[in-house]
C-alpha cells in the first residue's frame, strides 16, 4: 500500500497538469471563435446538443402549435382549455383575468403564463406541460404560440394514442358545461379574435311581441344555445385572403355575423354618386344648330 502511494504523482504534479490542460483548452477556444463564424458555431452546437439528446436523452417532447395546416389546431385549443384545470402545487406562476364586465366580482379565470411548468399524471405517467411564446416584431403579426409535452420515450405511443383522446374529450366536457357564452370579434390590426362574456340586459320575457311567436323565438333560441359553445362575429374584411383566414379560424359551431356592405360602406354612396350623375346626364340643353339634335 505504501508502495502504491509512492508511485502517486504528487499534488503540485496534478495541478499543473490541470492548468496546462485549461491553459491549452482556453486557446483551442479563442482560436475557434476567431476562426469558426457565429452561425456556423451555432449549427455545430445544435448538431451535438441534438446527437447527444438522440443517444442518451430518455425523454420525448411533443410540440403543439397554434395553427395546422392554415386553420387554427384543435389540439392546441382542447390542452388550452384542459391545462387550467391541471394546476397544482408543483406550478410556480399562474395568469389570471376576467372579461366579464357585468360581473367584475366574479371569480377571475384562468391561462397559463408563458414557461410555466405544469405537471400532470394519467395512467401512472408523470407528464410535464411548458408553453412557449415567441414575441413577434410587428404588431398586426401575433405571437407563436407552442404547447410542449415531455415524457418518457417508452410512453410516447400511449401518450400519443390515449392520453391526447383524454384531453380532447375532458376538454370537450368542460365546455359543454360553461353556463356563460363568449362573443368574439376579430381583430383586423392584430389578426386574431377577441373575446367577451356575452350578457345583454334586454330579456325577451319583456319584449312586446305575439306570445306565440315569441315562445316559438325563445324555444328556437334555447335549443341553440343548448349545442352551441360561442357567438363569433368579425368586423371588416379587406380581400378574399382575409375571408378565408377568418373562416378557417372558426369552429364548426360558429355564427358569423355579416354585414350588408350596400348599407355600411362606400359603396353606397359611390352608387348615390352614380345616380346623381345619371340624372344629370338627361339635363335639357339649349343649341343653335337644330339639325344636330338626335331625334330619340
Amino acid at each position: 500500500m505504501a508502495s502504491l502511494l509512492k508511485e502517486l504523482p504528487s499534488m503540485s504534479t496534478i495541478l499543473a497538469a490541470y492548468a496546462s490542460l485549461s491553459a491549452m483548452a482556453m486557446l483551442i477556444r479563442t482560436i475557434l471563435n476567431e476562426m469558426i463564424p457565429k452561425p456556423m458555431q451555432r449549427f455545430i452546437n445544435t448538431k451535438f446538443s441534438n446527437l447527444v439528446s438522440k443517444y442518451l436523452s430518455s425523454n420525448f417532447t411533443f410540440i403543439i402549435e397554434e395553427r395546422w395546416q392554415a386553420v387554427y389546431n384543435e389540439t392546441f385549443r382542447a390542452v388550452e382549455v384542459y391545462l387550467p384545470t391541471r394546476i397544482g402545487p408543483s406550478t410556480d406562476k399562474l395568469l389570471l383575468g376576467s372579461n366579464d364586465i357585468n360581473n367584475p366580482t366574479s371569480p377571475p379565470k384562468r391561462k397559463i403564463p408563458s414557461d410555466c411548468k405544469i405537471i400532470d399524471e394519467f395512467e401512472g405517467i408523470t407528464l410535464e406541460w411548458t408553453l412557449h411564446v415567441k414575441e413577434s416584431e410587428k404588431y398586426y403579426i401575433p405571437d407563436k404560440k407552442t404547447y410542449h409535452l415531455t415524457c418518457k420515450k417508452r410512453v410516447r405511443e400511449l401518450v400519443e394514442q390515449k392520453y391526447f383522446p383524454h384531453i380532447a374529450k375532458t376538454a370537450q366536457t368542460i365546455l359543454s358545461k360553461r353556463e356563460k357564452l363568449n362573443i368574439y370579434t376579430y381583430n383586423q390590426d392584430r389578426s386574431r379574435w377577441e373575446s367577451a362574456v356575452f350578457k345583454h340586459p334586454a330579456r325577451f320575457e319583456t319584449l312586446a311581441m305575439e306570445p306565440e311567436l315569441k315562445q316559438f323565438i325563445m324555444d328556437d333560441l334555447d335549443s341553440f344555445v343548448g349545442r352551441k359553445d360561442f357567438f363569433e362575429n368579425f368586423q371588416s374584411v379587406r380581400n378574399d385572403a382575409d375571408l378565408r383566414r377568418i373562416l378557417t379560424s372558426t369552429t364548426n359551431r360558429s355564427i358569423l355575423l355579416i354585414e350588408d356592405i350596400d348599407c355600411s360602406t362606400k359603396i353606397s354612396k359611390d352608387r348615390g354618386k352614380l345616380k346623381n350623375d345619371r340624372e344629370k346626364e338627361g339635363e335639357v340643353g339649349r343649341t343653335d344648330h337644330p339639325s344636330a339634335i338626335d331625334p330619340g
